[in-house]
């Protein structure tokens, strides 16, 4: 048997790349094989085993183990191919990179061969381009490129929510388009909220959490490249517009609970008003001190990439 493990995209997200590809089927007469299956990002490509109730019991802890995710497919796209030494093209959503998707493809390529003993494609890894299919094989690579060139201007940029994975599955002796099924779905997220700690020079130091309490700290930044990764059990990193997110302390007590306002990227040498303002600072050279100071590992220079994140308190659980 092969399976795939893929991230199911948004019923929204869905209908809006069903009913642009629609027109395609219908204008140049395009193969729906890409289209049987749910719409899709490819997280884990297809690959033999027989092993299923090992893989299946794998992809439930996979999905308790992951957050929702938040994520953009930017442009249409023609790639070459060959369909079973035929050569070929087809037609993709690009989907700008994700540190969560590339998170779950990582971790995919490290405990699927351990744990069913098989090998990665190579074109896993670090490469792999994260996109969702929209048309397949049956045409040559040229007309391919003719049908792009004159639709891709309909495929603008559009933003899509990912809350299950999905394991597709075929039963036919070789891995072949058209006939895989989806053997299974599973919610993304842990049944909780996700957590954030802020620093402190000591576990005793709680002055950052004092001030979100008090009202003064609406804000917070965190190195660009660490945004999304998780920092132990009590800040999970990655998070999103909307989010309800838990505040502990150095101490792992939870102290209040804030929703997320705004995320965006910001050079250290250009520290906007209204985020050094939400840092409970004076100016932007207070700030930079401040962080300096925080973060005396870094080279903080004027080019130095952050993510800065504007929040609101929600909820007090514990003043002190």
């Amino acid at each position: 048997m092969y399976f795939c493990i893929v991230a199911l995209l948004d019923d929204a997200a869905q209908y809006e790349i069903r009913r642009k590809t629609l027109a395609i089927l219908n204008n140049y007469g395009l193969d729906v094989t890409a289209l049987l299956l749910p719409q899709h990002i490819s997280l884990k490509i297809s690959f033999a085993t027989d092993r299923a109730d090992d893989l299946l019991a794998y992809f439930d802890e996979l999905c308790i183990s992951h957050f929702p995710i938040n994520v953009t497919l930017q442009n249409l796209a023609v790639v070459a191919i060959h369909d079973h030494d035929t050569p070929t093209g087809l037609l993709w959503y690009n989907v700008r990179e994700d540190a969560r998707l590339r998170k779950i493809h990582n971790q995919l390529n490290t405990d699927l061969p351990e744990l069913l003993g098989i090998s990665n494609s190579s074109i896993d890894g670090d490469h792999f381009r994260f996109h969702s299919t929209i048309a397949y094989g049956g045409r040559s690579y040229e007309e391919y490129r003719q049908i792009y060139a004159a639709v891709a201007g309909e495929f603008e940029s559009i933003s899509a929510r990912i809350d299950k994975l999905a394991v597709f599955c075929s039963v036919q002796e070789t891995a072949v388009t058209g006939q895989f099924f989806t053997l299974k779905t599973g919610n993304l997220g842990r049944n909780r909220p996700k957590r954030i700690q802020f620093w402190g020079e000591d576990e005793n130091d709680d002055s950052l959490v004092v001030e979100i309490l008090e009202g003064k700290k609406t804000a917070t930044v965190t190195k660009a490249d660490e945004y999304y990764e998780p920092d132990g059990d009590f800040d999970d990193g990655g998070l999103e517009v909307g989010e309800l997110v838990d505040v502990f302390d150095l101490r792992q007590q939870l102290r209040c609970r804030i929703r997320v306002t705004e995320v965006y990227p910001v050079r250290f040498g250009n520290i906007p008003e209204k985020l050094w303002k939400g840092e409970a600072c004076r100016s932007a050279e207070h700030f930079q001190e401040a962080h300096r100071h925080c973060w005396p590992d870094y080279d903080l220079n004027d080019d130095f990439e952050m993510m800065a994140m504007h929040f609101e308190l929600v909820e007090v659980v514990q003043n002190a």
